[in-house]
């Protein structure tokens, strides 16, 4: 695309480099003025360009003026969110509807099955060895639209169904991309309560509490932001309290590990006294103060 609009590309690896020179005022200008289109309509793409096949189609509607790629880039599975990974789907029960991510085809049967055998003889420290190797380092995420909050209240319900090598889902917060974000999460196979930072795609644990976690049992999951400082409730009870090294601004969204098999009800979000419900129905997003 930069290449359409007359700039020199070098790509090396994740590096590119593009250079524009030799025109004259007018036509600079109307070159600015597609690159910042550009830039403003390739955010968060890295959560949304499905397949390769489709980057001529979504150039191709750029150059005509149409910069809505996250909207027409196939990602409406679950409808009021953005999906990067995973197996993620609306499911009804009883006469609600509910999101659920399976990921139990993720892997082979050989993996799962022997993981599940290791955790039943080992326990815990058999997950944290997989952990520290990064084994099974596969987390999809689904990121509610326009969810960009700063000082706010953000809770949803996770249920964790199933899974041989995880049983995990949380709550997503402070996403700037998705490779950099926290995670509150709980696991149904570790017995555990636990704040993730990813930085740069690397995991970071920054807190954990002991907590039993019933397989087919809801848990309300709440993040209190502020600044920097974050307060962790689970069934609203206060058990995480940190303060981290940048703001806690960001998106917001949903999470799980490998083969987790987990459902989710609707996303909260209260912000300077409005309170937005975001769940899985199409154009169901409401503000209300």
């Amino acid at each position: 695309m930069l290449g359409r609009l007359g700039f020199s590309v070098v790509a090396t690896g994740d590096l590119l480099e593009a250079n524009l020179t030799g025109y004259d005022r007018n036509s600079m200008e109307k070159i600015l003025d597609q690159l910042g289109r550009l830039l403003a309509a390739s955010r968060l793409l890295d959560m949304a360009i499905p397949s390769q096949d489709r980057i001529t189609s979504m150039a191709a509607a750029f150059f005509n003026g149409d910069y809505d790629f996250l909207g027409n880039a196939g990602t409406n599975s679950l409808p009021n969110f953005y999906t990067h990974a995973g197996d993620w789907k609306t499911v009804i029960e009883a006469g609600k509807t509910l999101c659920l991510q399976d990921g139990s085809q993720w892997g082979t049967r050989l993996s799962s099955g022997m993981a599940n055998l290791m955790g039943r003889m080992v326990g815990a420290k058999y997950q944290e060895f997989l952990d520290n190797i990064r084994a099974y380092y596969y987390f999809p995420i689904a990121i509610a639209r326009e969810s960009a909050v700063s000082d706010a209240v953000v809770q949803v319900d996770v249920q964790p169904v199933s899974g041989s090598i995880d049983r995990a889902g949380g709550l997503v917060f402070g996403l700037m991309n998705v490779g950099n974000y926290f995670v509150l999460r709980i696991n149904a196979l570790e017995d555990n309560f636990n704040l993730f930072e990813f930085i740069h795609d690397k995991r970071f644990q920054r807190a954990t509490v002991h907590q039993k976690i019933e397989t087919g049992g809801w848990y309300r999951i709440r993040a209190e932001i502020s600044g920097h400082t974050l307060k962790g409730y689970l069934n609203d009870v206060l058990l995480i309290a940190y303060t981290a090294e940048r703001p806690l601004n960001g998106y917001v969204g949903l999470w799980t590990k490998a083969d987790s098999v987990t459902c989710f009800d609707v996303v909260t979000i209260v912000e300077n006294g409005h309170r937005r419900i975001v769940n899985f129905q199409i154009d169901s997003s409401s503000s209300n103060p």
